[in-house]
This record gives C-alpha cells, structure tokens and sequence, in this order.
C-alpha cells in the first residue's frame, strides 16, 4: 500500500528533521520544504495528501500559500505557529486550513489530528452525501433553513444558499440534529469529526461565524445560545 505524502513547509532545520523523522515513524512519505517558493515547486512536482504550514516563512506568509493550496487542490492543510496570537489571527479567518497547532506540539498529537483529517477526505470522497457525522438523516431544517448531506448545503427558507465551510457545515449539522439539546464543546467538535484537540476558543469562532451567516438583526446569540459553563445550544423554538 503507497504511503500517504506529507508536504512540511518549515524553515527551521531541526523543526523539520524531527517532524520528518516521527512521520516516517508512522508510515508518512515526507517531503520538505523550507521555504513557499520550494514549496510551491514541490506542488507542482506531485501531489500531497496533506500539507503542515508554519505560518512565518522567510519569503512569505504561510497563509497566503495555504490560500494558493485551497485555490487549486482539496488538498488538506495544517497551520502551525510558534506565536498564540498567531493562532488566533488563523482561527478568525474563514477556515483557511483544516486544524492549527501551536508550537510546541507533540508528535502524537500531530499524526492523531492527521489521521483523523484524512479519513473525514476520505469519507466525504467516497460518498459526497456522507458527512463526518454519523447520522441517518439526509436533510435537517431549523428556523426557516434546510441543511442537506447531499453537496452538503445550507439553504434559507426562500432557497438562497448560504456558503458554509467544512467546518461550519459539520458545526451546524451536529447543533441542528440535536436542537433544544445544550452540547459541551468537547461534545461539538468530536462529534462533528474533528477530534479532541480542537481549542475551545476555535468552536467560538465557528459558532460566532455561524450565528454571523445565519441570523441578522441580533437573532444570532438566541438562535445558537450559549449557556454559560455547559456549551452551546440550537433553540427548538
């Protein structure tokens, strides 16, 4: 069986030499590049199954190649800094990459949030009607909207789609089959198949776009309520 390739743009020598080493450990074929001009050239040598960006290169922004990657390929991507508040600026763009980590990260944690990635692509490329979440359900409505697996779609009660993330989609999707229930985050961001290490403060962010794409005129909060200490809610009414 061909191993999964792993495209690391990192600049920093000993960074990159470790992460080489733990993922072809764990049976990744791993190219590095450490700068987005090698890396750009690498793209067009091959393609990768997933990508692990550090946000500050030497010739550029991270983010701006992760835009470039989004642009042409579904190719996965991973952003990682070194800086907390660059993690922040990440999380409240619209879902440049896939997950984020901060600096320092363990190699389990890595290759844990990378397997699960690739199997959530995997899934949605083997059935386009299937989502992260295990559901029997092929349509959810809420509030006027209908939320559909097939294309995996979000459309207003006069049929204008809404344009939702992955991410946002699989958010929506476990709040609305389970409205009028409060759910942890813990609860929204394994069940909607994006594992265990997703930082609370990135399902506020989700949940703050959402409430931004859903509801206008301040409806937002009180159709996806928070309740303090517990998580967040889908009101039923």
């Amino acid at each position: 069986m061909a191993l999964e390739t792993v495209l690391i743009v990192e600049d920093e020598p000993d960074i990159a030499s470790m992460l080489e080493e733990a993922l072809s450990v764990a049976q990744f074929d791993v190219v590095i590049a450490p700068t987005r001009k090698a890396a750009i050239d690498a793209l067009e040598r091959q393609t990768f199954d997933i990508a692990l960006i550090d946000l500050r290169l030497p010739d550029g922004s991270g983010l701006d190649l992760a835009r470039e990657i989004r642009a042409a390929s579904a190719t996965p991507i991973v952003m990682m800094s070194g800086q907390a508040d660059d993690i922040d600026r990440i999380v409240g763009l619209e879902m440049v990459a896939d997950d984020y980590l901060e600096k320092p990260f363990s190699h389990r944690e890595l290759i844990a949030r990378f397997r699960a990635i690739l199997r959530r692509y995997e899934n949605d490329t083997s059935d386009s009607s299937s989502s992260a979440i295990p559901t029997t359900n092929a349509t959810l409505t809420f509030h006027g909207f209908t939320l559909a697996r097939a294309g995996r779609e979000l459309c207003d009660s006069e049929g204008n789609q809404v344009e939702l993330t992955t991410r946002e989609f699989d958010v929506l999707w476990i709040l609305a089959e389970n409205q009028g229930k409060v759910l942890s985050r813990q609860e929204i961001y394994v069940s909607s198949g994006m594992g265990k290490g997703l930082a609370d403060r990135q399902v506020d962010g989700l949940i703050s776009r959402l409430r931004s794409k859903l509801y206008s005129g301040g409806d937002g909060p009180r159709k996806i309520r928070t309740v303090h200490g517990r998580g967040y809610i889908l009101t039923d009414a």
